[in-house]
């Protein structure tokens, strides 16, 4: 988070819970690899397999990656509203945004480095509650959503249709301006306002106690993570733990170490379903290996065979 006294610092605990809340949605989603839905218009085919907390990237407060190398980053903030002012929440959330879509360009500056910029497989998510403002959750929401869809003649003017949304156009214009003049020294073109928009979410997630979201979250354990899905409420809560400490130690872990996590806690998983088609080739690998050593145990001496017990096939075939 952008430091320690903000509304949604670390040093305030109904953020730290809302931000490990969230973070724990997404450690279900990785755990449910392939049987969850694929999120912010990414393929279908998209599976999670990474989470990290407090990242010390521009945008750090919660780091998702894909198993293809697609990086979602996300801001969270319980409680938004779109400000005006050079110095509020919504400007300083802008500001992050604009130093993430940019990072790969001021690293290769500063140090040499040719890195990659951010492209179609990344995300810029702003993640609030439901109690955040309504010019947050929906008309922010509407703009970006048509600045993907932008024509190449168009420009970001096109994305707000109504008063409300040329309202919140008018702000997030100026501290994306503000952001970029501050960061590269010069405005944003008409490209590199559409760029970094187009990569850019909100996401509402009700994901306190009994929330909606929350509910959805232990549904997914119980269908597609556990094999007892009665636990569903206990893994949430390890999930919130684990999530919490990550945030405080400013840490993560893959989808392996979560799992390892939890079985370490005693609870008992499905295994990982993008794997299937694996598992199903070792299986059929293992039935031609017992069918093989089937036959190599028969011996015939004239018309008499005499068959070797050997105990590996008794074994591998339980």
């Amino acid at each position: 988070m952008s430091s320690p006294t903000s509304s949604g610092g670390s040093a305030t605990t109904g953020g730290v819970t809302f931000q490990a809340r969230v973070a724990a949605w997404y450690g279900v989603r990785i755990l449910a690899d392939s049987s969850a839905s694929s999120l912010f218009d990414l393929p279908h085919s998209t599976i999670l397999n990474y989470l990290g907390c407090e990242t010390g990237q521009s945008v750090d407060d919660i780091l998702v990656a894909q198993a293809t190398g697609g990086r979602i980053y996300i801001q969270v903030k319980r409680s938004l509203d779109a400000e005006e002012g050079s110095e509020s929440e919504f400007a300083s959330v802008i500001s992050q945004f604009v130093k993430q879509f940019n990072a790969h360009r001021l690293q290769a500056s500063s140090q040499g480095l040719n890195l990659k910029p951010l492209d179609e497989k990344d995300r810029l998510v702003l993640t609030v509650g439901p109690t955040a403002s309504g010019k947050i959750r929906n008309e922010l929401s509407n703009i970006l959503n048509r600045a993907r869809a932008l024509t190449p003649e168009q420009t970001i003017d096109s994305t707000a249709v109504n008063a409300d949304e040329q309202g919140v156009l008018i702000k997030l214009k100026k501290h994306l301006n503000e952001a970029w003049q501050k960061l590269i020294g010069s405005p944003p073109s008409n490209e590199d306002l559409k760029g970094i928009l187009r990569l850019a979410y909100v996401q509402t997630l009700n994901v306190e106690s009994g929330g909606n979201d929350e509910t959805s979250a232990k549904d997914l354990l119980s269908s597609a993570v556990l094999k007892r899905p009665s636990a569903a409420g206990a893994v949430w809560s390890s999930l919130l733990d684990i999530c919490l400490t990550f945030g405080s130690t400013r840490t993560g872990g893959d989808r392996g170490f979560i799992q390892a996590r939890l079985i370490q806690l005693g609870f008992d998983l499905k295994w990982v379903q993008s794997f299937d088609a694996d598992i199903q080739k070792l299986k059929n690998q293992t039935q031609m290996t017992i069918q093989r050593l089937c036959i190599n145990s028969l011996m015939k001496i004239g018309s008499t065979q005499i068959k070797i017990n050997r105990s590996v096939v008794t074994f591998m075939d339980s």
